[in-house]
């Protein structure tokens, strides 16, 4: 079973006992970075067309301080990569590990 794990650098707060990879929201590129994202999904995709992903974490940082429209933009690319359509989602074989965007505040 092959994973992929996606990681999301920004916070909108830096909490001190934190070592993961992150910097502080405002200012930064995050439309670009999702872009990215989703360009290099793409990518390892068609050069590993034979092994699928069935896992999609997004982690960070912290990927709540994406807005719902990025999220939302992150996990259906995702899906598209996948070798399932995104009507499939979050039912197996691919398990998607996204919260519902639209269900947050902003």
């Amino acid at each position: 079973m092959a994973g992929a794990y996606v990681h999301i650098p920004f916070c909108s707060h830096i909490c001190y006992y934190c070592d993961f990879n992150k910097v502080f929201i405002d200012g930064q590129p995050v439309d670009e970075y999702v872009d990215r994202l989703i360009q290099e999904m793409h990518m390892v995709m068609a050069a590993h067309p034979d092994e699928p992903i069935e896992t999609v974490y997004i982690g960070g940082g912290t990927p709540t301080a994406l807005s719902a429209a990025q999220l939302d933009r992150l996990c259906q690319a995702s899906a598209a990569s996948s070798t399932l359509p995104a009507a499939n989602l979050p039912s197996r074989p691919i398990q998607m590990i996204c919260w519902a965007p639209t269900s947050w505040p902003r």
